[in-house]
């Protein structure tokens, strides 16, 4: 968990196999905590140069 400056307080960097899973458990979260989550899929710079050729 990393503290922010900005628009957003807190971060969390987690890991899951698929997106839909992240949602799912973001939105379980917010459920239980009634804290709004947003969720910024990400990959590595190498597997982005990949992607892109």
């Amino acid at each position: 968990m990393y503290a922010l400056l900005g628009s957003y307080d807190l971060a969390f960097v987690v890991e899951f196999s698929e997106s839909l899973e992240a949602m799912k458990a973001s939105i379980s979260v917010t459920k239980l905590s009634d804290i709004s989550f947003t969720t910024f899929p990400a990959i590595s710079v190498e597997e982005f140069d990949k992607a892109i050729g």
